[in-house]
């Protein structure tokens, strides 16, 4: 399961849109990056944490990253990384240009610094 938020800055009034992070039940792990390039927050599929444990009733066996990925419609616009698929590189989904992963600790506005607001909207499965 995950949530649902919105990021935005106090300062400059960036905000992010609705963002839908965190696990789905076929071990997806979607994280938020921020795309210089296109000046936008994304959500793409990143790499499954250390600390992975699989939800109750997940079908452990049926998935894997590459089927995931290409049955996921967030994903078609960039290609997999079918190079390293436990550990795919984070991707802008509007441009593919491989960005990093936003610090959501800290999560400092990317265009004036300034600590952004985070609001939780709802969960997803």
């Amino acid at each position: 399961m995950g949530e649902m938020i919105t990021l935005r800055c106090p300062k400059c009034g960036l905000n992010s849109g609705i963002l839908c992070i965190g696990w789905g039940w076929s071990r997806q792990c979607y994280g938020v990056v921020w795309c210089p390039r296109c000046q936008k927050f994304t959500t793409p599929m990143v790499a499954r944490d250390e600390d992975f444990t699989w939800p109750e009733g997940a079908n452990q066996t049926a998935t894997s990253f590459e089927t995931v990925f290409l049955l996921d419609d967030r994903s078609i616009a960039c290609p997999p990384d079918y190079a390293n698929p436990d550990k795919p590189r984070t991707r802008c989904l509007n441009c593919c240009q491989e960005v990093p992963l936003f610090d959501t600790e800290n999560m400092p506005c990317p265009l004036c610094g300034t600590k952004m607001e985070e609001e939780v909207i709802g969960l997803w499965d």
